[in-house]
């Protein structure tokens, strides 16, 4: 006999989707209030949301990687975290370190 499941391949769900730090080609992809479609320096269009110095901290969402406020092209920018260890962001991107938004902690986001 024929194992069919065996026979699959391991497909992992895509990185973030519809939430942010997930791929997107335009907004309407973004499954969330505020959503807007960026394109960062590496020409990879990514979910975001703005952040302020005021509140610079973004939501979570259950099975997704957290997110971060950070200074993007000038204003504040949610985007998603990664480990250095072992990063998972979009395909070329990478995992950096960078400040929040206004602040001076540190954390691992892609970009």
């Amino acid at each position: 006999t024929f194992n069919f499941i065996g026979a699959l391949p391991d497909l992992e769900p895509l990185f973030n989707e519809g939430w942010i730090g997930g791929s997107c080609m335009t907004s309407a992809d973004c499954d969330f209030e505020g959503a807007s479609c960026q394109l960062d320096e590496g020409g990879i269009s990514f979910c975001a949301l703005s952040c302020t110095e005021a509140q610079p901290f973004c939501p979570d969402r259950a099975g997704n990687a957290t997110t971060y406020c950070v200074d993007y092209a000038g204003e504040g920018t949610c985007v998603a975290t990664c480990d250095p260890e072992a990063p998972r962001c979009l395909d070329g991107q990478t995992c950096v370190e960078r400040n929040r938004y206004g602040r001076e902690d540190l954390r691992f986001v892609c970009r």
